[in-house]
Order: C-alpha cells, then sequence, then structure tokens
C-alpha cells in the first residue's frame, strides 16, 4: 500500500507515524456503501487509516491558538464526520423547543460543556419564592435587583393591573436575571478588570469585531486580496489583536455561558406557565414600565406597542397586540448588560434603521434574548442581530409564523467569541443577509441557525460587493461556515475558527450565497448545512457546497429528496485545499448536479475531500479537474510528500456525467434541458472504476472515483 506521509529526521513527523493517523478508525461506520469506499482506497492504494490531514503536517504552515475540541475530533478520523453531524443534528432538531438544549449544545461545540441538570433545581427555588411572596413576587424581585425599596415598585405604573400569570412568571425571570448578572461579573467583569481593561474598552474590542473582513485576510499560499486604499481591517491592527487576546484568555467562558443558561432555563418556565394560565388571563390593555439600574421592565397587555430605539430594556413581557420594536432583546452598551423579550402573540415588526446598533436577540458581553411565540413576523437588523453572541449568548426564539429575516452581518445565527441562535419551530420563511451569517461561527465561538419545519428561502449575498473575493463576486460566510485569523504573514498571530452551523429539519428549500458558504469552512473553523427533507436547490457561486479552506473542516449532508446542486466557479461538492476537509454527503433521491470545475471529491494542495452520493439517478455536468483528484502545484518543500486527496463514490443508481463545454462556463446557473448535447466526461460513466494514483506526479497525492452502480 501507498505510503502518503514522510518521517522527516530533523524531528518532524509524518503522517504515517502520528497518534492521530494510527487511531483506530474504520470505514464501518459508512454501514452497507463501506464497499464501495473501500473499493476507492484499494484503486487510489491507499490504507482507510492513512486518509487523514495530520496535525503536525499542518503545524509546519501554521501554528493557530483556540482550536475547538470538535475540530480536532473529525481531523483525527474524517470517517466519524458523516455520523457525527447527523447524530448532532438531528439532536438539535429533537430538542429545537427547548433553549436551553439548544444553547447547551451549542456552547458545547464551541468547547464549553456547561451542564445544565442544576437548572431545573434553580428555577425551582426561584417558583417557589415567587409563591411565597404572592402579589409582590415582582416588586420583590425588581428591588432585590436594583436595590430601591419594594414599595417603589409596588406603585409604579399599572402593577394592579397585571394579571398574576405575568407578574409571577416576569418576576421568575428577574430572580434568574440576577443569578445570572452575578455569574456574569465573576466570568467576564472582574477577569477584564484585573487585567486592565474597562468595560468600555472591551465594548468597543467586540463592537469592532463585526467590522472585520475576513476574506481580505491572507489565503495559505501568500496571495492577499486587495482591498479599497485607506481601509484597514480592525484585526491588523496589532494593539487590538494583542489585547482581545488578552481578553479572550481572561474570561471564564464556561461560568459566562451557565448565566445565560439560567436566564433561558427561567424564560421556559415562565412561557410554559403563561401557556398554561392563558385562559386565566384577561384579554386587556394596560402598561407596567418601571426604570431599573440595568434598563426598563415593562409589563404590557393586548394593545399594539411601539418601542424607541433609544430605549434600554431590562426586559419585557408583551401579552399580545401587533407590536413595533425599534430595539428589543440586545445589549445596547456596558451598562446593559442582559436584555429580554418575550412577546406572546401578534404579527410583530422588529425593525432598526440603525446601521451600527445590534438588535433582536444580540448578547454582546453579555445576553440578549428575544422569544416571539406566535405570528408572522418581520426582522430586520443591519449588523449584530437575530441571534448574535459576542463574548455573550444571544438567542433568538420564534415558535410560529410565516417570518421574514433581513439583515446585513453578523445576523441569523452568528457566534463571535460566544453563543449565537436563531431558532425557528415553524412555517414558510425568508432569511437574507449579507456576510457572516446564517450560522456563522468565528474564533471560540458557534453560531446556529436551525428551522425545524416549512419551506425556507436563504440567501446571502452583498450588493455592495463590500467584500470582494473576485471580480462581481463577494464573502459570502454564510450557511454553516466555520472561520477564524490568519496572521502568519502579517504578525504571526493565528487564531483557530469557530462552528457555524445550519440545521433545516423539513420542506422544499433553497439556498443561496455568493462565494464560501453552505457548510464550509476556513482558517481552522468547522462548517456544517444539513437539510433533512425535502427536494431543495442550492446555488452558490464557488467555494461553496462543503469547501473547506486553509485548515477548516466543512460537512454537507442531504438526508432526502430530489436536490439540485450548482456553482458558476470553482470549489463544489466536497472541495478541500491547504490542510482542510471536506465531506459531502446526499443521502437519497434523483438529484442534479452542475459545476464548473474541481468538483465532487477534490483535495487541492494538501486538502482533503470526499464526495458521497448514496442513492438514485443523478446526473453530473463538470469542466475539469473533478471526481475524486488530489491536485498540487509544485512547492518544492516537504508539502509535495504530504496528503493530498480527492475521493468521489457513487454508491447506487442509473447515473449520467457529462463535460460542460468551456463557452458554457459564462451561462451560468444552466439550463439542464441542453445537457444531452454535451460529450461525455471523460473516464466517468454508470459503473466506472477509476483510479487517480497513476495520473498524478507528487508523492502525497492521490484519488479515485467509483460508481457502484
Amino acid at each position: 500500500m501507498r505510503a502518503v506521509g514522510c518521517l522527516l529526521t530533523l524531528g518532524l513527523i509524518g503522517l504515517v507515524a502520528t497518534p492521530q493517523a494510527t487511531r483506530a478508525q474504520s470505514l464501518d461506520r459508512l454501514g452497507p456503501q463501506a464497499g464501495p469506499w473501500r473499493a476507492a482506497l484499494i484503486l487510489a492504494q491507499t490504507k482507510e487509516s492513512e486518509l487523514a490531514i495530520d496535525a503536525d503536517d499542518e503545524r509546519l504552515s501554521v501554528n493557530e491558538r483556540y482550536r475547538l475540541p470538535v475540530h480536532d475530533l473529525l481531523r483525527a478520523d474524517p470517517w466519524r464526520s458523516g455520523p457525527f453531524a447527523r447524530s448532532l443534528t438531528d439532536q438539535l432538531l429533537a430538542q429545537a423547543d427547548d433553549p436551553t438544549d439548544i444553547l447547551f449544545l451549542a456552547e458545547s461545540r464551541a468547547g464549553f460543556a456547561v451542564g445544565n441538570a442544576v437548572m431545573a433545581d434553580a428555577v425551582s427555588a426561584a417558583r417557589a419564592r415567587v409563591r411565597a411572596c404572592g402579589d409582590s413576587s415582582l416588586a420583590v424581585a425588581l428591588s432585590e435587583l436594583d436595590g430601591r425599596p419594594v414599595r417603589e415598585f409596588l406603585r409604579a405604573g399599572d402593577y394592579r393591573l397585571i394579571p398574576p400569570v405575568a407578574r409571577d412568571a416576569a418576576a421568575l425571570v428577574i430572580f434568574q436575571i440576577a443569578e445570572a448578572l452575578r455569574d456574569r461579573d465573576r466570568a467576564l467583569a472582574e477577569p477584564l478588570r484585573r487585567s486592565g481593561l474597562t468595560p468600555q474598552t472591551a465594548w468597543q474590542l467586540l463592537r469592532a469585531a463585526v467590522e472585520w473582513r475576513p476574506a481580505e485576510m491572507p489565503a495559505r499560499s501568500g496571495r492577499r486580496v486587495k482591498r479599497p486604499a485607506g481601509e484597514r481591517p480592525w484585526l491588523e491592527d496589532l494593539s487590538r489583536v494583542t489585547q482581545t487576546e488578552s481578553m479572550l484568555d481572561a474570561v471564564d467562558f464556561a461560568l459566562l455561558y451557565r448565566g445565560a443558561n439560567r436566564i433561558a432555563a427561567g424564560v421556559k418556565q415562565a412561557i410554559a406557565d403563561l401557556r398554561a394560565g392563558a385562559d386565566r388571563t384577561p384579554p386587556r390593555d394596560f402598561r407596567y414600565a418601571v426604570s431599573t439600574a440595568y434598563g426598563w421592565v415593562m409589563i404590557l397587555g393586548i394593545g399594539q406597542h411601539h418601542h424607541r430605539a433609544d430605549e434600554r430594556h431590562l426586559l419585557i413581557l408583551d401579552l399580545g397586540g401587533d407590536d413595533v420594536y425599534a430595539n428589543a432583546g440586545n445589549t445596547l452598551d456596558a451598562g446593559n448588560p442582559v436584555s429580554i423579550v418575550i412577546d406572546l402573540a401578534g404579527n410583530d415588526e422588529y425593525r432598526t434603521d440603525l446601521v451600527d446598533q445590534p438588535a433582536f436577540g444580540a448578547g454582546i458581553a453579555g445576553y440578549g434574548m428575544l422569544f416571539d411565540l406566535a405570528g408572522n413576523d418581520l426582522y430586520s437588523s443591519s449588523v449584530a442581530g437575530q441571534g448574535c453572541g459576542i463574548l455573550g449568548v444571544g438567542l433568538l426564539y420564534d415558535a410560529a409564523g410565516d417570518d421574514r429575516y433581513q439583515g446585513d452581518r453578523a445576523v441569523q445565527g452568528c457566534g463571535v467569541f460566544g453563543v449565537g441562535a436563531l431558532v425557528d419551530l415553524a412555517g414558510n420563511d425568508q432569511y437574507d443577509a449579507g456576510h457572516a451569517a446564517q450560522g456563522y461561527g468565528y474564533t471560540l465561538g458557534c453560531g446556529l441557525l436551525l428551522d425545524a419545519i416549512g419551506d425556507d428561502r436563504y440567501a446571502a449575498y452583498d450588493a455592495a460587493l463590500r467584500y470582494p473575493v473576485a471580480p462581481g463576486h463577494s464573502a459570502s460566510l454564510a450557511q454553516g461556515f466555520g472561520c477564524g485569523r490568519r496572521g502568519e504573514t502579517i504578525d504571526g498571530h493565528d487564531w483557530a475558527g469557530g462552528v457555524g452551523i445550519l440545521v433545516d429539519g423539513a420542506g422544499l428549500d433553497q439556498y443561496a450565497c455568493d462565494v464560501y458558504g453552505q457548510g464550509g469552512a476556513c482558517a481552522g473553523g468547522v462548517g456544517i448545512l444539513a437539510d433533512k427533507m425535502g427536494d431543495d436547490e442550492y446555488t452558490g457561486f464557488a467555494a461553496s457546497l462543503a469547501s473547506a479552506l486553509a485548515g477548516g473542516i466543512a460537512i454537507v449532508q442531504d438526508d432526502a429528496g430530489d436536490d439540485l446542486y450548482r456553482g458558476g466557479g470553482a470549489g463544489l461538492c466536497g472541495y478541500a485545499r491547504d490542510f482542510g476537509f471536506a465531506w459531502f454527503e446526499d443521502a437519497g433521491g434523483n438529484d442534479r448536479y452542475l459545476a464548473n470545475e474541481n468538483a465532487f471529491g477534490v483535495g487541492d494542495e494538501n486538502g482533503l475531500g470526499l464526495f458521497w452520493d448514496r442513492a438514485g439517478n443523478d446526473l453530473y455536468v463538470a469542466c475539469n479537474a473533478s471526481f475524486g483528484i488530489g491536485t498540487m502545484d509544485d512547492q518544492g518543500t516537504v508539502r509535495d510528500l504530504m496528503l493530498d486527496a480527492g475521493f468521489f463514490v457513487d454508491g447506487a443508481g442509473t447515473d449520467r456525467y457529462y463535460q460542460l463545454p468551456p463557452e458554457e462556463r459564462e451561462k451560468l446557473p444552466f439550463n439542464f434541458r441542453t445537457f444531452s448535447t454535451f460529450e461525455l466526461y471523460p473516464g466517468m460513466a454508470d459503473g466506472t472504476q477509476l483510479s487517480r494514483y497513476d495520473l498524478l506526479r507528487h508523492p502525497g497525492s492521490t484519488g479515485a472515483a467509483v460508481d457502484a452502480e
């Protein structure tokens, strides 16, 4: 069998000798179709234990900080990628109606497992306190939080008009917020003070984080993207980089996340109590509003209410009506570390016209959560919202309705040094964003977009081309994308990426992005896109649909349906470059694949790209350099000896393979009705078993394509 690594006498350990490569691995995880994969490995003259990106090899090029455990787990054994992603995303869907479980799973992927076992006891204790306080429950909770006498809160607004079930639910949440603030102070505020960073300085660093343009960082090859004259991304300022590292090293993330879980557990119980007592709540309008040291607390009846952009909120509980929010559920400054909104019913409008204000489930250095339980709602904000956590936790939870989500960057499930989640349980929804969105995870972060059911549309385009990566195209970094910082050609400060996840449970869905997206990753991140059911359509211009760059791990799984996959540029459906690893898997259906080049299981410049279509009568169209191949330019270094591999496996069905003529490459997206005029793709046909081993000149390069009929 072929050795794809090397042992260097100067102490550099190659692929064959490393602990990761010799760890027990098994194709049996792939089930009945392990056979075609074994045939592909034989054709490539490669053992299954050799097929892994070696961390020691990669360190010859870069040495990252903040790498997450999930990255090392999948890197060490690529064969567990599919089962791992399926187990995780199935679990997320099964627990979608429980915000505490969702946050726990997202926090765990960000590298910090925070046990929720004690949360139920804490909530039970808080409920007992609420009952013991009787009619004064909310006033007592506010007094303990704010320090003012109970009587001041009893006399404020329409306290006596608040339905008892709403009063007690709000009190329960306030008690939990008080505990969460103590966790946050020990986890975040005190360590930052000891490290010499004021809350305002930390806030400025975190707000600046969403201004960074990851696409402008250099690739591992050293090539850079030209930016407009005079612009300087914030993370090219070395003083900011080192300040940020000091901040991250000081924070107790597990304790910070425990505070978020306290609040989520309290809100979960409060919602259950509100629903159970709905018949006892009189259908009337009222307004209880009182200012606290942390922002306004408002309990509102069923009328239409308007909330201004300049209001700082600690808690809003709205019992119904078509409401308008200019900001809600977002931490606005260092003095507003918690903001929670619970809206029980109505077709609500959450819209801010301020281009730089976090909104609607944004937790920056704290906790911002928005729960909307019914209605067809609109969410529109520019930056850092709709489920965005930056050194904190942001959650947007929408339980029902046909909803529209509109945003620019760092929205719709974005985690930057924190956890951001957007959960939509039902409805035919529309998601529109520009950049770093729809399940985007940056360093030490997890971004999650979970949509349980409905015919949904996801689009991630920057029409202004503010993040250019090719003429007329911009970096999306969306729809399940993990990213980090590459600083080796700037200042030597490399940060591993976070985890970005997009999960769609069922429906006829459409996914569209520009460059970099759809279960993709770069700079040591992990990206996952999982669609469980339905006839779906995926469109990405380039480096999309399980494309991994610069040490990233990219996973796409579509479990059922007759699907359409298409891309206009290079890199699609299992493409990996520069020590990246890509896993593409379609489990069933009669699918159509249209690509340009470098598609369907390609390893490029020490990448490992795997493509697997398990069943169905499928159609494939590609231009060149596709279908299970490893490609390398002459590096003239030890990298020429390291693993570079691509594998293509079609497990069953009657399949067709066509070559896209060069003149058609500019006409994408392509009209499939004309494919019959194309020539057959060289070497590919139903039943093909094609070895790339003898075609590749570099010692570490290999590949194979198997169509198992």
